[in-house]
C-alpha cells in the first residue's frame, strides 16, 4: 500500500513541477509576442527582428541567442526554433553599445580638452612657427 501512495505522490509532484514549468514559461511570453519562433525562408526577413535566416544560424553558432532543435531520438533532421527574447536581449545589448558609441564620439568632437576636440585658434604669423621650428 506504501508504494501505491509513493507512486501517487510522485506523479502528483510531477505534474506540480509540470504546471510550474508550464507557468515559466507564460511568464516569460508577453502579450502577442511568442517565445520562441522559427527562422524565415524564401530570402525574406524574420518578423521580430529583421533578420535573415543565415545571420540567425550565425549568432545561435556563436552562442549569442538560445536555440532548441525539436527532433526525435536518432533523427538527422528537425524544427530549429530561436528564443525571442535572447534574439531582443541581444538587439538591445548592441543598441546600448552604439549609443553610447556615439555619445563618446560626439563628445569628443565637441568639449574642449577632450581627444580629437580642435580648436579654432586665430591665424598667427607664419615666421613665428616656422622660426621656432614647427610645421605649417
Amino acid at each position: 500500500m506504501s508504494s501505491d501512495k509513493d507512486k501517487a505522490s510522485n506523479a502528483t509532484g510531477e505534474k506540480l513541477a509540470h504546471a510550474n514549468q508550464i507557468q515559466d514559461l507564460l511568464a516569460d511570453r508577453d502579450v502577442n509576442i511568442p517565445v520562441w519562433i522559427r527562422a524565415p525562408r524564401n530570402n525574406s526577413l524574420e518578423h521580430y527582428s529583421g533578420l535573415s535566416r543565415a545571420k540567425l544560424y550565425e549568432l545561435a553558432s556563436e552562442g549569442f541567442i538560445r536555440t532548441v532543435s525539436i527532433r526525435k531520438p536518432g533523427q538527422v533532421k528537425g524544427t530549429r526554433l530561436f528564443h525571442l527574447g535572447s534574439l531582443l536581449a541581444f538587439i538591445a545589448k548592441h543598441e546600448a553599445q552604439t549609443v553610447t558609441e556615439e555619445v563618446g564620439v560626439m563628445s569628443d568632437k565637441l568639449l574642449p580638452g577632450a581627444a580629437g576636440f580642435q580648436s579654432q585658434r586665430p591665424a598667427s604669423s607664419s615666421s613665428s612657427s616656422r622660426a621656432e621650428g614647427y610645421p605649417i
